[in-house]
């Protein structure tokens, strides 16, 4: 048996998401003619995106230092 794409495919959203296009047909055609009207994108072959480049975060508690004016603790 050769699988074809439309059988590997699945729902990425939706009622039936994560199931195969094909299983879907089988259990509700009336899913996929509603689809096909309303949200063709999501019949369309994903492409793959932009590879993400890593943010460089920074460390927000770098830059603080206690400030002794306002120190409640200190018996001075």
């Amino acid at each position: 048996m050769v699988c074809t794409k439309i059988e590997i495919m699945r729902f990425r959203s939706g009622k039936y998401a994560g199931m195969a296009v094909t299983h879907v047909q089988q259990i509700a055609p009336w899913y996929i003619a509603w689809v096909k009207q309303n949200r063709p994108e999501m019949l369309r072959e994903r492409k793959p995106g932009k590879q993400k480049m890593a943010i460089a975060r920074m460390d927000v508690w770098a830059g603080l230092k206690p400030n002794w004016e306002y120190d409640t603790t200190r018996t001075d």
